[in-house]
This record gives structure tokens, C-alpha cells and sequence, in this order.
């Protein structure tokens, strides 16, 4: 494909319209390869981070595509295996591990703790990290860096 070349748009145009048809399907294996697909945009992550499938949305949150507010969103999923996900990756940014150290699930604490610790090469104090809730319940980052930066 050359530069300015039409047949490139019309390339993606189709590449979107199959992913979101893929995104919508009953195969709960086709929309957990979406959510994984590193051409998703954060809009549809987003959508799919509320799927019935605890899978699919432990897909979104493996997806370097997905917003901080997405991943936010997951660490409030009522299913532990999506937060547990989040807990295990190392990639993700520290104010998301901080907020899953204060899991009520105990391996999920454990391991966003041992995951934080091994980013930071240093152990981590729980009296140290102390998350912000907002208004409604959940976390909130911007309120939690403040809290981190005092």
C-alpha cells in the first residue's frame, strides 16, 4: 500500500466494521480476541469492559489500548478473576495497583502489592497507600496522586 493510496481507508473501514461485529457476537472467544486486539480503540474498550463475560472483560484489561479510565472502571468489577488480571500485570500504571492493594479480595491485595513491589524494587507499606474514594463509591486517581504527592 502506497501513501494516499484509497484502497488503504477502504482497508480499515472494513477492518472496523469487522471488529465490531466481532465485539457484538454471542461467541464469547470472538469478543475476548476483540478486547485483546491491539487495533481496538479505548471506545469500544470501554463498551466491552462492561461485558457479561468475566473473560472478555479480563481481555480489556490487558489491552494497552485501554484509558486509565477504563482500567479504573475494572478495578471495581465485581468479578476477582478481572481484578486479579489487573493485580498480575506489571505494565499497568501504579495508581491502578495502588487501589487494588486495598482489594477485598485477599489475592488480589496480595498480588497488586507483590506486583507494585517488584516495579518499585522496594517493599511496599500498606499505611503508605491509602486510597481515595470519591463521592460514589469509587476510586478516583486523580484523588489518589494527590493523596500519593502529600
Amino acid at each position: 500500500m502506497q501513501i494516499g493510496d484509497p484502497r488503504g481507508s477502504a482497508r480499515r473501514a472494513v477492518r472496523t466494521d469487522e471488529i465490531m461485529l466481532l465485539a457484538t457476537s454471542s461467541d464469547k472467544t470472538s469478543r475476548s480476541r476483540v478486547a485483546e486486539n491491539p487495533d481496538s480503540p479505548d471506545s469500544l474498550l470501554k463498551m466491552m469492559a462492561r461485558d457479561l463475560n468475566w473473560e472478555v472483560r479480563a481481555a480489556v484489561a490487558l489491552n494497552a489500548n485501554a484509558s486509565l479510565e477504563t482500567l479504573e472502571f475494572l478495578t471495581n468489577d465485581p468479578d476477582p478473576n478481572v481484578r486479579l488480571t489487573l493485580a498480575l500485570d506489571s505494565c499497568l500504571p501504579n495508581p491502578i495497583l495502588e487501589m487494588l492493594i486495598e482489594d477485598e479480595n485477599a489475592y488480589v491485595a496480595f498480588y497488586a502489592r507483590r506486583t507494585l513491589e517488584k516495579k518499585l524494587s522496594k517493599p511496599v507499606e500498606l499505611k503508605e497507600i491509602k486510597p481515595h474514594r470519591s463521592n460514589t463509591g469509587s476510586f478516583s486517581i486523580s484523588g489518589l496522586i494527590k493523596k500519593i504527592a502529600t
